[in-house]
């Protein structure tokens, strides 16, 4: 069972630290801000192939991936380019792209129909609705399964950080902000616990994937970071961003905290995921201050690496 479960993982030590964004964008009515099924437009009624393009569960939804990166510098490049090649979609077929991270006008679901897809609607049923949101996942490479074992362990604490300096969802009552991110409130209605739990060892990920149903298909983790098939760990609690430079600089943060995690020989500190999914409750409704913990991160950066790419990035987050 576990060699099985571990061959779907392709961990690589030459991708260690490497980099991948993945953007969850809306097709929306030019004209109305309406969403449209614009994925069938590209993806089923054509035979056009967009580089860097895929169909997500929402119909009205595409996913735009950066290849893999060596530097924040060639991200960058390729979050241009995936710009442009959205722009270039989007007239042709007729839709204007929307990064809100959720729809901002009522909406039909229409689910893209892929088998995958299809069988998620069938399994989760009414809760569907909370998939209808937009997310920026970031890749961080990693070696070998123990030390995608550690980033995620020393990751997990910091969730409510990304969360907090990420949310642009916000719900209105009157004058007052009821949240800053409804989508992870939607996201959470969907998935359930989204905390990932402290890991003690690659057995005990794969028991725990036999138990919660994703041994099979290590996809079918709805935790807001988890362990990819592509040998990476994958942060998935952002708000998806408009700002490029935001996207950087959430992801150069993210590339911090795992380099720190690998750099470290101690294992890092089992923090409650109760805990942590307290702290990500007060970050969705921004009574959450990141900026200690952004401190205490940069001081470390700069104080390890003159030469690391990631404080400048990191300082641009700082209010």
């Amino acid at each position: 069972m576990f060699e099985s479960f571990t061959r779907q993982f392709a961990f690589n030590p030459a991708n260690r630290f490497c980099i991948g964004v993945e953007q969850e964008v809306w097709t929306v009515d030019p004209s109305t801000g309406v969403l449209v099924s614009g994925a069938l437009r590209v993806f089923k009624n054509t035979n056009v192939v967009w580089l860097n393009c895929k169909p997500e569960l929402p119909a009205q939804q595409i996913e735009v991936i950066t290849p893999v990166c060596t530097d924040l510098a060639m991200l960058d490049r390729e979050l241009k380019k995936n710009d442009v090649i959205l722009e270039r979609m989007a007239k042709r077929h007729g839709f204007a792209i929307s990064r809100a991270p959720v729809p901002e006008k009522p909406f039909a679901v229409h689910v893209f129909p892929k088998p995958r897809y299809l069988e998620i609607e069938k399994r989760v049923g009414k809760r569907l609705r909370g998939a209808y949101v937009a997310g920026l996942h970031v890749h961080i490479g990693v070696g070998a399964p123990d030390e995608a074992i550690r980033v995620m362990n020393a990751c997990r604490a910091y969730l409510p950080v990304f969360l907090a300096l990420s949310a642009r969802s916000p719900i209105y009552a009157g004058q007052n902000m009821r949240c800053k991110s409804y989508r992870f409130i939607k996201y959470r209605e969907m998935a359930g616990e989204v905390v990932p739990p402290y890991l003690t060892s690659w057995e005990e990920y794969a028991f725990i994937a036999q138990r919660s149903g994703f041994l099979e298909d290590p996809r079918n983790c709805w935790w807001a970071m988890r362990i990819s098939p592509h040998g990476t760990v994958e942060l998935r609690i952002c708000d998806v961003q408009e700002d490029r430079s935001k996207t950087l600089a959430l992801a150069a943060l993210f590339r911090w905290f795992a380099r720190d995690a690998l750099a470290v020989k101690k294992m890092a500190p089992s923090y409650s995921s109760e805990m942590i999914s307290q702290e990500l409750d007060r970050a969705a409704l921004g009574r959450f201050d990141p900026a200690p913990r952004l401190r205490l991160a940069l001081e470390e950066a700069e104080r390890l690496g003159q030469h690391l790419e990631e404080p400048p990035y990191i300082r641009s987050l700082l209010p």
